[in-house]
């Protein structure tokens, strides 16, 4: 009968050990359940913030973008402005040596031969001038817009390029942002599972599960950080197409 009953009170004793020890597994398995929501909601967050400011940049290129290309297009017309200035003055020039040529040798009558034949030198200096004064300027007109139109292809090009980098940096945070969400709603499962298990068995392999579903979800992290990291540019704020 006192053997019974020294049997009794060690089982009676175990069952409290085995319940003090359930709780404490509860309150841990709870406490891990709120990290791993916590550092969720974070990852989340910072999925958003990250793909948020991948837009701003994109948007901050565009418009520095536009601006260079509207600059661009200011100065190939002040170019052509003044190439055509250069021209219409030098047929000016042409005009009034001409018309001064002409009134000298009205002027010198008895003379008019000699008068002439110096009208004539003169004139085809001056066109000579002209001529080769218009090449020149015309020559330099189209070799600084063929650099213009090198520039607004550079740029272009620059814009299509930070384009297609925010829209894959957005694609991809946002694929990792979705991976992370279902780990931790498969984490949440794994944690009412492990509450629930009915051997230490089944809470030992649930627990290995969570431990590789806590282990892909640190790697999504890195990935997003590395990949937040490449995408980010390297020209100061004020020049963002250095």
């Amino acid at each position: 009968m006192l053997f019974s009953l020294r049997e009794l009170r060690g089982i009676e004793a175990r069952r409290v050990e085995d319940e003090a020890a359930q709780q404490e597994a509860r309150a841990a398995a709870a406490a891990e359940a709120r990290r791993l929501a916590d550092e969720q909601r974070r990852a989340e967050a910072a999925a958003r913030r990250e793909a948020e400011e991948a837009i701003e940049r994109h948007a901050r290129e565009t418009l520095a973008l536009r601006l260079r290309e509207e600059e661009l297009r200011v100065r190939e017309a002040e170019a052509r402005a003044r190439a055509d200035a250069e021209a219409r003055m030098a047929s000016e020039q042409l005009t009034r040596e001409l018309e001064a040529q002409r009134a000298a040798a009205l002027a010198k009558r008895p003379v008019w031969l000699a008068a002439a034949a110096g009208a004539l030198v003169l004139v085809l200096g001056v066109a000579t001038f002209v001529a080769v004064d218009s090449h020149r300027a015309q020559a330099a007109s189209k070799k600084s817009l063929a650099a213009i139109d090198g520039q607004l292809a550079t740029a272009q090009q620059e814009r299509d390029a930070a384009l297609k980098r925010a829209q894959q940096a957005k694609a991809e945070l946002g694929q990792i942002a979705d991976k992370l969400a279902a780990l931790g709603t498969e984490l949440d499962q794994l944690d009412l599972q492990i509450k629930s298990a009915n051997s230490a068995a089944d809470r030992q392999a649930l627990a290995a599960r969570a431990t590789a579903a806590r282990a892909e979800r640190a790697r999504l992290e890195r990935e997003a950080a590395a990949r937040r990291e490449g995408f980010h540019g390297t020209c100061p704020p004020d020049k963002p197409l250095c």
